[in-house]
């Protein structure tokens, strides 16, 4: 409380009357949890630091072999950019795929490769698209279809490490691999065929940095420039374009692999589209291989913001964190948490489970009951406390053992192109039948395409009006403009 007084957190956040007494009361007892205050006291022993004038050498201008062999020898690292809409919520396909490839024996770079790549489902690019990626309409005109280009870097990079079995792609965050690919290689070649194995051992250079220095890495985007800035190495390009960013990746992969990081991949997981440790992950058949990540990290000033405005209304929670100082991913965070605090899933129907765990992810669920109890232990009356905190165990209890046998689904079986295929429909009544799919596909527990159809077969989708369907959200009765960040 002292720290955010400093800060002026309390004044900004409210215009009127301010936080009751349950309000404070809360935010006391999330600070004194243990995994806040280790949190807050790593911060305090070494700060991130935001600039940095003395920048260490370029790595990729001048190789550095680290301390320790890495587990493979060539990795790819990757970054694409797809097509994107202000408001349409259309399928997303690729349209630029860069790749730098890394010799971690050398420390240093073998080559790039990148092409644009023309879109089939919707070809014409949106102004937010050209304007945030740079790609212009005539650069996916007259590039290849996913499809060739694919077929191209898969030659490029058997050329490159002559025809070497093992290579591990290295991406900022699980969307390029875990989300974007899956889903563009079903749009390309069908939604029964899967990945190559090549693809599937997927490095997140983000896990690698937390790994490397724990906490240091700040919340909100611009990760890639806030790693570079860590580090004291250049950040070079533009954001969004995808070669500048793969390079960026490739500089910190190579300064941390020279500090010593070991650069390994999880084991396989078996289980639809899951990502580990609950973030989002493909809309493919099979997950990737993804490395560990230990815990979810505790951000203690936005999770206290969260408590401060616990009892306002949505508009209210909105309005104020307005007046902060908050990137577009932060005020997301203090927003859908609040707004989904006291509203917990009964264990004992799995289909609620389901749709809880796989709306949010294991991430935030795990903040979510941080947050939790610290709001029933500031209860200032003993017997309420005592049962809000009795009732929350049972939950966590339960949760805490169906969660990770609990099949999480991460994204629709089905996509508007199998819909439009299935029914005909066109436009938003594609998205929102797509959405009630998806509801019934994690509610039902579905794990393939024709145990989908078949209840698609069953649904009187023609005589219901769609905007009105169920959609996967939280709390249930909500409805979202979009989707949180998991």
């Amino acid at each position: 409380l002292n720290l955010m007084a400093q800060a002026l957190v309390l004044t900004k956040v409210f215009e009127g009357s301010g936080p009751g007494t349950h309000e404070l009361l809360a935010v006391e007892a999330h600070w004194q949890d243990l995994e806040v205050i280790q949190t807050v006291e790593s911060m305090q022993k070494k700060p991130f630091v935001e600039k940095q004038l003395d920048l260490n050498p370029d790595p990729l201008l001048a190789p550095r072999v680290g301390g320790c062999s890495q587990p493979y020898r060539y990795y790819a690292v990757i970054d694409l950019e797809a097509t994107c809409w202000k408001h349409d919520y259309l399928e997303q396909e690729i349209i630029e795929l860069p790749v730098v490839l890394l010799d971690s024996t050398l420390g240093a770079v073998l080559g790039e490769f990148r092409t644009f790549v023309r879109p089939v489902e919707n070809p014409e690019l949106s102004d937010l698209c050209t304007n945030l990626t740079g790609i212009k309409q005539a650069d996916v005109d007259t590039a290849p279809n996913f499809r060739c280009a694919s077929e191209m870097l898969m030659e490029w990079l058997e050329e490159k490490t002559h025809g070497a079995e093992a290579i591990a792609f290295v991406a900022d965050g699980d969307w390029d691999l875990q989300h974007m690919l899956p889903a563009q290689w079903r749009l390309s070649h069908g939604a029964c065929c899967e990945l190559p194995t090549t693809w599937k051992t997927f490095i997140d250079v983000r896990d690698m940095f937390e790994n490397a220095y724990p906490g240091r890495l700040p919340g909100g985007r611009n990760k890639i420039q806030k790693m570079c800035e860590f580090l004291r190495i250049p950040h070079v390009g533009p954001t969004h374009s995808g070669i500048a960013d793969a390079r960026n990746v490739a500089r910190i992969t190579l300064a941390l692999m020279a500090e010593g990081s070991m650069f390994d991949s999880g084991p396989v997981a078996q289980t639809a589209s899951s990502k580990a440790q609950g973030r989002r992950a493909a809309r493919s058949g099979k997950s990737l291989t993804r490395h560990p990540v230990s815990a979810c990290p505790v951000q203690p000033e936005l999770e206290a913001l969260v408590l401060l405005l616990a009892a306002a209304t949505e508009d209210e929670v909105e309005t104020s964190v307005r007046n902060l100082c908050l990137n577009k991913s932060q005020k997301q965070f203090v927003v859908e948490h609040a707004c989904c605090l006291g509203h917990i899933p009964d264990a004992c129907q799995p289909g609620e489970v389901r749709r809880y765990l796989s709306f949010f992810g294991d991430d935030f669920v795990a903040i979510q009951k941080r947050l939790e109890f610290a709001w029933a232990q500031a209860i200032q009356d003993p017997d309420e406390r005592h049962s809000m905190l009795t009732d929350l165990e049972k939950t966590w209890s339960v949760l805490d053992v169906v969660a990770p046998s609990c099949h999480i689904h991460r994204g629709p079986l089905a996509n508007g192109r199998w819909v439009t295929e299935k029914t005909g429909l066109r436009g938003k009544a594609v998205g929102n039948l797509k959405e009630w799919l998806y509801f019934i596909q994690v509610d039902k527990d579905l794990r393939s395409l024709q145990e989908v159809e078949e209840h698609l077969d069953k649904l009187d989708w023609r005589s219901v009006d769609l905007k009105q369907a169920p959609r996967l959200v939280w709390p249930p009765s909500r409805r979202l403009k979009k989707l949180p960040r998991r």
